[in-house]
């Protein structure tokens, strides 16, 4: 973990919930706290800390499109994108973007007859 993580104590508090298993995090909005441009590189060992503290059946994707409160306009396509730099392996991205959703929020649990 890098240095700088250390010294900020509500990180490592996020962090300590994720190790509980009690709680689910959204890993995303790295424009909203990057030091640099797209695709905010220096955001990045925080969504790996995140993943290795939350696991991935407790990580969830966002987004605030088309709402984002940025400094600068970012359409869908590049955050898509990044999450596959985040996410290179397309197992990963199942559970992130489809299967831990699915199962925190009851999609596809129930069956309504088609009328």
């Amino acid at each position: 973990m890098p240095a700088v993580m250390s010294g900020q104590p509500s990180f490592q508090a996020l962090l300590a919930l994720g190790w509980s298993g009690r709680a689910t995090v959204k890993p995303s909005g790295c424009g909203k706290f990057n030091a640099e441009p797209f695709p905010h590189a220096d955001t990045w060992p925080y969504v790996r800390a995140l993943v290795a503290a939350f696991g991935l059946d407790h990580c969830i994707r966002g987004s605030d499109w088309p709402h984002l409160k940025a400094s600068q306009h970012i359409d869908y396509g590049p955050l898509l994108k990044l999450v596959e730099w985040l996410f290179p392996d397309p197992a990963d991205r199942g559970r992130l973007l489809w299967e831990t959703p699915r199962r925190l929020f009851g999609f596809g649990r129930h069956r309504y007859p088609l009328r």
